[in-house]
């Protein structure tokens, strides 16, 4: 089994364009599922992915030396799961304005 197996996703719709979820420390995909798919609806234009983090939500603890891993098991997921096709990557973090 490879690492990226450990991570679980949540997918809605089935559009050509992937949106691709991405939760802050230390929450999981429910946060964001919550907080998008209202707006999305019924809608089948995108089709929707909400990742659990190693050890977060539903997704295994996967030991890590830096975030690096972390990246490379995700671009794994993505190309295994939507090659051909055209991702867009939605972070979810801590606002912080730079003065």
């Amino acid at each position: 089994m490879s690492e990226y197996d450990q991570l679980k996703f949540q997918s809605f719709g089935s559009g050509r364009c992937v949106l691709v979820f991405l939760h802050g420390f230390p929450l999981n995909s429910k946060s964001l599922i919550n907080n998008f798919e209202p707006y999305f609806g019924e809608s089948q234009q995108f089709t929707r992915v909400y990742i659990d983090l190693p050890g977060m939500g539903k997704s295994r603890n996967v030991l890590s030396d830096d975030s690096d891993q972390t990246v490379e098991m995700i671009v794994k997921l993505l190309q295994v799961l939507f090659s051909n096709r055209q991702l867009i990557v939605i972070g979810n973090g801590r606002l912080q304005e730079i003065t």
